[in-house]
């Protein structure tokens, strides 16, 4: 069937639609050269293969719609619009079909994308508030192959220009054509200031011209021709996203499966861009059911998680338990004879120090004799508490002053290992040199 007459925005119905529902978005294919609404989307010519009707059936409430407008390549077929005009011309059709009144993504093939890219900064700049609200509205744009910089076909077909009487719309694709240079840098300040998301899928394969030909034009294309290079598919845009395929220029655009990359992909945007915007994706039965039996599976391993952080509490409660009651018996031995040990202590470490003459803050005096007994025995009593609790914190709550040299107090604390009984467990041991070298590290 020959869709290039028709001109126009056209919804895409589900087939198995019984009840209308109402729309939260709208997604919009628009074709490029030589392509229309129906067959640049379908795959081997099957109209059971044109993958926005999928979408329509897929995600009921989402508005899908065909762009079909001139785009003969030669004069041969039909005189064609130059983009920027068919670009405002298809503006006005958006707006006549309240495109643009409600979120919308573009989905757009070659030279579809630069009339898309013309569409909306055209819009941007109108004075009409119907015009403006379509340049607001798209959220996202999907690139497939689309000649930012120019094509190298377009080249050649401008050297046989006199021969394929090229329309206008040929030539403004030339490779480093000014007017692309212009359209690129208007459209990056349009997508940074909007915040649109674009994905860029280039081709990877070379087109392999039937006996048909490309596009109707037979031998002139060459066998064999890349022809949008990745360089040019990639808009170097503020949000966007590169993805190679593995299709050439004309099957970039045809999907053969639900199960297809492009075809995914245009799902998994479609949700996100609902679930950002606070909107139901719509999305069919099966689907809520893949999502429904993912969210029951994330709460399983949440429980799984919650009950192995209480039993690694409930062993570490125990343990914890375990050690305060290993270590109780030094800790009552050091409560039994704190004083006793305090004068000892004390003592013997102002014996060893008075022989040394370059230790400085000896105690001398009965009172700073006295003091330092006393901030022994504060240390002794917070290594009780300690052991009690098993807690290093507690040692830092308090604020023992040092009136002495730290040596003095290494030393005494030093003497408290050595006096301990030998009947004090080996683990019990260990934790109070373990507190005593924090406590000479502390001071």
């Amino acid at each position: 069937m020959d869709n290039s007459h028709l001109n126009g925005v056209f919804p895409v119905v589900a087939e198995d639609t019984t009840a209308p529902q109402k729309k939260v978005l709208d997604v919009v294919f628009i074709h490029g050269l030589g392509g229309d609404a129906y067959t640049t989307w379908q795959a081997d010519d099957d109209p059971k293969k044109f993958w926005p009707a999928w979408l329509a059936e897929d995600i009921k409430n989402v508005g899908v719609w065909t762009v079909g407008y001139g785009a003969s390549p030669t004069r041969w077929v039909e005189d064609e619009m130059p983009m920027q005009d068919r670009s405002f011309n298809l503006l006005h059709h958006f707006s006549v079909n309240k495109i643009g009144e409600k979120p919308f993504i573009l989905v757009t093939h070659s030279m579809g994308g630069l009339i898309a890219k013309y569409l909306l900064t055209s819009a941007e700049q109108e004075n009409s508030k119907k015009y403006r609200k379509i340049a607001d509205n798209c959220t996202d744009i999907i690139f497939l192959a689309v000649p930012h910089n120019g094509s190298e076909l377009a080249n050649i077909f401008e050297y046989a220009r006199f021969f394929v009487r090229r329309n206008e719309i040929v030539r403004q694709l030339q490779k480093d054509e000014s007017a692309l240079r212009y359209l690129a840098n208007g459209f990056k300040n349009y997508v940074q200031r909007k915040k649109i998301q674009c994905i860029s899928y280039y081709e990877t394969k070379q087109v392999r011209v039937k006996k048909q030909g490309l596009l109707g034009l037979g031998k002139i294309v060459p066998f064999g021709k890349m022809i949008v290079s990745e360089s040019s598919a990639i808009g170097n845009f503020s949000q966007e996203l590169p993805v190679p395929l593995d299709a050439d220029h004309i099957s970039i655009c045809k999907i053969n499966s639900r199960e297809d990359l492009l075809y995914l992909g245009m799902k998994e945007i479609i949700s996100r861009r609902m679930m950002n915007n606070g909107l139901d994706d719509g999305l069919v039965d099966d689907f809520d059911a893949v999502i429904t039996a993912r969210i029951n599976e994330l709460e399983n391993d949440t429980q799984h998680i919650i009950n192995k952080m209480q039993r690694v509490s409930s062993e570490r409660d125990q343990l914890k338990s375990e050690c305060i009651s290993d270590y109780r018996d030094v800790a009552d031995w050091l409560s039994d004879n704190r004083n006793v040990l305090a004068e000892r202590i004390s003592t013997k470490a102002i014996t060893n120090y008075k022989s040394q003459l370059n230790v400085q803050k000896i105690p001398k005096t009965e009172e700073e004799i006295e003091d330092f007994q006393l901030d022994v025995s504060q240390f002794i009593g917070q290594l009780e508490v300690c052991l009690l609790q098993d807690s290093k914190k507690i040692m830092d709550e308090p604020y023992f002053s040092i009136g002495f040299d730290v040596e003095l107090y290494e030393t005494a604390l030093s003497y408290l290992l050595e006096r301990t009984p030998d009947d004090v467990s080996p683990q019990s041991k260990v934790r109070l040199k373990y507190f005593i070298d924090y406590l000479i590290k502390r001071i």
